[in-house]
């Protein structure tokens, strides 16, 4: 899984105001988006032409940081094959029952929002079969 980094960052202005009235100078703090990780399943893999084959993305990040919130895209190469938002577990699944025959290279890619920094999966070679077929003779 690879992390993507992130431009996301927030500089609140502190500074400190004593009982007597005197203050400090003003000091930024960096705030950095929580790192993220991104994992793709498919299923069934391999799958038959014509079936639905579901694409699912976890996203996470650390305990402290909760669970993400925002969209997946899945991608297969450059083709943007949808795009889904995350449930409260964190996870986007994507249906699909158009994929021809053949495998399919396959990722997830988490959008950063402000509190999360991007990540993509590592690619998911998604096989599709062809549909059994049946000859009878006259």
């Amino acid at each position: 899984m690879s992390r993507m980094p992130t431009s996301s960052r927030r500089e609140p202005k502190l500074s400190a105001v004593s009982a007597n009235g005197s203050s400090s100078a003003v000091v930024p703090q960096v705030v950095e988006a929580a790192a993220t990780s991104t994992a793709l399943a498919t299923d069934p893999n391999p799958s038959t032409y014509g079936s639905v084959v579901t694409l699912a993305a976890t996203v996470t990040s650390s305990p402290e940081a909760g669970t993400p919130s925002g969209t997946v895209t899945f991608r297969e190469g450059a083709t943007v094959l949808g795009t889904e938002a995350l449930d409260a577990s964190g996870i986007a699944t994507l249906p699909l029952s158009t994929l021809a025959t053949g495998s399919h290279p396959i990722t997830a890619t988490y959008a950063a929002t402000g509190n999360y920094a991007g990540s993509t999966s590592s690619e998911v070679a998604q096989v599709v079969e062809a549909a059994a077929t049946t000859t009878v003779l006259a």
